[in-house]
């Protein structure tokens, strides 16, 4: 991801309503697999700047981050999020079956991770037996945009691709859905018109200021998430599969 790129997400995540309704569905769907009543233990594998855990996750544990990038770890160090470490998802730096959630929440599809199979096995290992993997990412490749330049987008998934990497890592899918499908036709008239007009190559989706509409817009995600969580959704900008670890033999 490109330095500025953090900046811009540590400036707005906390109240950006593309933030807040994405964490409305994480929280969501985090309900009804799992008793999110405190005592977990929780990593969030790509913490990024640390939003999900300074302003989500916290609530349900114990919980820790990890991420690859030194400019992403001093924003969790100003947000006082002393759990975190410097690692790839692709190499974990705790023992296997430690937590009982682990979220990813926009990484595994970075260029960063070279292996994004490799990043879910990874992932995997260091859950507990009926432990819950929730991992979110881009949907469909032909949606590409500045954006994808900004923050160094390697693949794109759809509902099925995403799936599938789940379940050949040993996982068991227990929820699968598309999200951001309000806005979606809006957001191919932007990339079809990014392609006739390119953008300045330091442009970012983050750089559009909703204003008065901030609050609107989340709250149309918010409704949205509601049934993502229960019916799943068929078309979206992100797709976010819930998936749980077997029982021990």
């Amino acid at each position: 991801m490109e330095p500025l790129e953090y900046e811009r997400m540590a400036r707005v995540e906390e109240a950006h309503w593309w933030y807040r309704g994405m964490a409305d569905l994480v929280a969501g769907l985090l309900a009804r697999y799992t008793a999110t009543n405190g005592t977990l233990r929780l990593l969030d594998a790509g913490c990024g700047t640390g939003g999900a855990l300074a302003f989500d996750l916290k609530s349900l544990g114990l919980a820790f981050g990890c991420d690859v990038s030194p400019l992403a770890l001093a924003h969790c160090r100003r947000r006082q999020l002393d759990r975190t470490a410097r690692a790839s998802v692709a190499g974990l730096p705790y023992p296997d079956d430690t937590f009982d959630i682990v979220t990813s929440l926009d990484v595994i599809y970075e260029r960063a991770v070279i292996d994004d199979r490799m990043a879910i096995r990874e992932m995997t290992r260091v859950l507990r037996p009926r432990g819950l993997l929730l991992v979110r990412a881009p949907a469909h490749d032909w949606l590409r945009g500045q954006h994808d330049a900004a923050t160094h987008t390697a693949r794109r998934y759809t509902l099925a691709s995403l799936g599938r990497r789940l379940t050949d890592a040993g996982l068991e899918l227990a929820h699968g859905t598309y999200a951001n499908a309000s806005l979606f036709p809006v957001v191919v008239a932007k990339r079809l018109l990014e392609r006739l007009v390119p953008p300045a190559a330091t442009t970012s989706d983050l750089d559009w200021e909703a204003g008065p509409l901030n609050r609107p817009l989340h709250l149309l995600l918010r409704a949205e998430s509601r049934i993502a969580v229960r019916l799943g959704l068929p078309l979206g900008l992100s797709v976010i599969c819930v998936a749980r670890k077997a029982d021990t033999a």
